[in-house]
């Protein structure tokens, strides 16, 4: 929002302008846009990727996988990690800009008899995290000198002699929530018959600000004898960047239970890591793990914790359903369903499917096995364990939770 006023001691200037004139101001507030915004977004905005985060959290909510393992060959006797899956984390320190329009254009005077000046008032959003602030106006004509006060102070005074776009540095320190700008011309002085005019265009504030998510955490359980006889963690992921780094390098932290577990400097690529973890760090029960990033935007996704303890472990998967998931669950609005995708032979595939503390026997021939786990499920941390009664691969296990 802004306001405009102008204020003259002679007779009132008017002005006029067709629909052309006014396609004209669209098109060359359009091109000043398009040059102040971020290279990324200039980017999205000429291939027409105008996708917002709502539509693809809508889109990527409608199925999730809770679970994606592939455990290969299982049997009474082989033994397997404990898998905890953690959902994504996505955190980023970056700035972005933010452009308002003021005025499509002013026409400003100063003679003997005239004295024409225009206020423009603007807001100024998240004022602590504002990095710097610019005021930009197209020149079309001039004569005499420019001044520009903001809150009452003087900015800028300057004769411009050429037409074009002219930048103006805010200072920080002026700044407030609610701003007003007083642009003027200077007086012709003894030239008294002379009249100093400015003719602008496309008038507009662009505010750099920080947005910032450095740190997510997130939450999963370890029973009494996994703590216990816990010998080796293990932390996989995918890392993706989101946006190109302002420098070569960043620095991640990972933190368990607000202890430092890894620290690394990072590239601006898509890769995939795996991490050993201290067995100290953990405790029974809950535990928190943390990525804090010091400046960028990254993705971590596929995110999972292996652990082998020194007893003999069947293949174990944990996953969290939230209070949402699980009332939508409850209340029919999503389907939970375990899918094995086996191998493809006319032998029998056993197994005992122990899901929390119910127990499913599983005994095909096929190469699919399906269940609907709606009755089996909790509100928080749950976990999958197979208990192979004989030989057999499985190619996929999962967990997947999708809409009606």
């Amino acid at each position: 929002m802004y306001t405009f006023d102008r204020r003259k001691k002679g007779e009132e200037f008017s002005s006029g302008g067709s629909v052309a004139v006014i396609l004209i101001v669209i098109a060359l507030f359009m091109t000043l846009y398009l040059l102040f915004i971020s290279p990324e977004e200039r980017a999205k905005i000429l291939k027409g990727d105008n996708d917002t985060d709502d539509d693809l959290d809508d889109k990527d909510s409608r199925r999730i996988e809770l679970v994606a393992e592939s455990p290969g060959l299982v049997s009474p006797t082989r033994e397997f990690p404990t898998t905890h899956r953690i959902p994504s984390i996505n955190i980023f320190l970056k700035t972005e800009p933010t452009i308002k329009q003021l005025a499509s254009s002013l026409k400003i005077s100063n003679s003997l008899f005239s004295d024409t000046e225009s206020t423009l008032n603007f807001k100024i959003e998240n004022l602590e995290d504002t990095t710097s602030a610019n005021l930009f106006f197209s020149v079309e004509d001039s004569s005499g000198e420019l001044i520009v006060k903001l809150n009452g102070n003087t900015i800028y005074s300057k004769e411009i002699t050429n037409k074009g776009v002219e930048i103006v540095s805010l200072p920080k320190q002026l700044l407030e929530e609610r701003n007003r700008l007083d642009i003027g011309v200077s007086s012709p002085g003894i030239a008294f018959w002379r009249t100093n005019t400015y003719s602008l265009k496309d008038i507009g504030v662009k505010q750099e600000h920080i947005k910032k998510n450095s740190e997510e955490s997130r939450s999963f359980t370890l029973t009494g004898t996994e703590k216990t006889s816990l010998e080796k963690v293990r932390l996989k992921y995918t890392q993706q960047c989101n946006s190109p780094l302002e420098s070569e390098l960043t620095h991640l932290d990972i933190f368990v239970n607000e202890k430092r577990a890894y620290d690394s400097e990072i590239r601006c690529i898509t890769t995939e890591e795996e991490i050993e973890l201290d067995p100290k760090l953990f405790v029974e029960g809950s535990n928190d793990i943390t990525f804090r990033l010091e400046k960028g935007d990254f993705s971590f996704n596929l995110i999972k914790l292996e652990t082998e303890s020194r007893e003999t472990t069947r293949p174990t998967y944990f996953f969290t359903l939230t209070n949402k998931q699980f009332k939508d669950i409850e209340e029919g609005k999503r389907d939970i369903e375990l899918k094995i995708l086996l191998e493809k032979s006319a032998r029998i595939k056993s197994s005992r499917i122990f899901i929390n503390s119910n127990e499913v026997l599983m005994r095909t021939d096929k190469n699919e096995f399906e269940l609907d786990l709606r009755d089996y499920v909790i509100e928080g941390t749950n976990f999958i364990r197979l208990h192979p009664v004989n030989s057999f691969t499985i190619i996929g296990l999962k967990v997947n939770l999708e809409k009606r």
